[in-house]
């Protein structure tokens, strides 16, 4: 794949704090030129997020540099007939534009979406917003990664107890801004066809239901609301879950047959293949507790580094419980391309300086 196949494209990116921003990055990951629209007073990301509390006091803390990278920042004010001015001369020379603020704030300034398609008529529009625009009620209501794990139903399928526990990274985010990735490029094919630009949103919302698209239609086609499972898989074999090793944890995967058989042969227990207890999954499941005590008596006479690399080397996955910065020495890592990886773009100067004076930030 050519890694600059949009060089040529042009993206006005009024979007901010994350979904919108990782979207136009990717955008210019590949190649495309991406002008990212900014209020006088800085992207809000750019004060908050990550643990360096001095680069966020001078206005690009990590978060933010995260998903600036690779584009230039034009700073106006949207709500004056000067900054709109400046944004429709940015528009009329733009093959995307990509917006997720409130629902009213575009219609406010006489940029609605249909009156950007008839301005602009091969212009792909794409807006993000957290709920369905078609909403009556919450169409125009704020949204974060938090809010919208705890409306989507996710929340209540991680930790422990009813409330559950947010995902740790701002997956919501993320996943919007990989699937308003993919409707763009979309929105862009569709144009080299009909020669018309498309309209295409994004609700997040939307993205948190089809992150969990095989527990929505467990729940259409049974009525039993899904739980949370812990450390356990969703596939529910006794042996998909995490162990403690002699040193440090272990997440195994045997779903299968073969793979239970495959693990008995690592272990050096061959015999549970002729234990009536272990014969089938579903006696494995009726004798969960004591089959997982005697996966985890082996696992403690080494550590879970050496069980990783024996038992995937077996047929069965497994991986070592892994800190972030662990995770990234990973070899399964550092061979991956990583198109859109930390080494493909730079924050700009104008991004780092951009947003001045910084005081004005609230």
């Amino acid at each position: 794949m050519n890694p600059l196949c949009l060089q040529d494209l042009r993206v006005v990116d009024l979007t901010q704090v994350i979904a919108g921003p990782y979207c136009a990055m990717q955008l210019a990951q590949l190649g495309a030129h991406v002008t990212k629209v900014e209020a006088p007073s800085g992207d809000p990301m750019r004060w908050r997020g990550g643990s360096d509390t001095r680069a966020a006091s001078v206005g690009c803390s990590t978060h933010y540099a995260a998903h600036a990278r690779g584009r230039s920042v034009v700073n106006l004010d949207w709500n004056t007939e000067s900054g709109q001015q400046e944004l429709i001369a940015l528009l009329a020379q733009a093959d995307v534009f990509v917006c997720n603020l409130r629902a009213h704030v575009l219609p406010r300034m006489g940029l609605a979406v249909e009156t950007l398609r008839d301005l602009f008529p091969q212009l792909v529009v794409c807006t993000l917003s957290g709920y369905a625009a078609e909403s009556d009620s919450c169409a125009d209501w704020p949204a974060y990664d938090n809010t919208i794990q705890a409306a989507s139903g996710l929340m209540p399928l991680n930790g422990q107890g009813e409330v559950g526990a947010r995902v740790g990274a701002p997956i919501i985010d993320y996943a919007c801004g990989m699937a308003a990735l993919s409707a763009i490029l979309a929105a862009l094919f569709e144009r080299t066809k009909s020669g018309q630009g498309q309209h295409v949103h994004i609700s997040m919302l939307s993205v948190a239901h089809q992150l969990m698209t095989a527990q929505r239609f467990d729940l259409a086609a049974t009525g039993k609301e899904p739980h949370y499972k812990g450390n356990a898989a969703n596939s529910g074999e006794p042996l998909s879950r995490v162990f403690e090793t002699g040193q440090g944890s272990l997440a195994l995967a045997v779903n299968e047959p073969h793979q239970f058989a495959k693990l008995c042969l690592v272990l050096g227990q061959t015999q549970w293949l002729s234990d009536e207890r272990f014969a089938t999954s579903k006696m494995r499941r009726q004798h969960a507790n004591e089959l997982q005590a005697l996966v985890e008596q082996c696992l403690l006479a080494d550590a879970a580094l050496a069980w990783e690399a024996k038992l995937c080397e077996a047929g069965v996955a497994a991986a070592a419980v892994r800190t972030l910065a662990q995770s990234i020495e990973h070899l399964g890592a550092q061979h991956d391309p990583d198109l859109f990886g930390m080494e493909r773009g730079r924050v700009s100067p104008k991004a780092l300086k951009a947003a001045v004076p910084y005081k004005t930030a609230v």
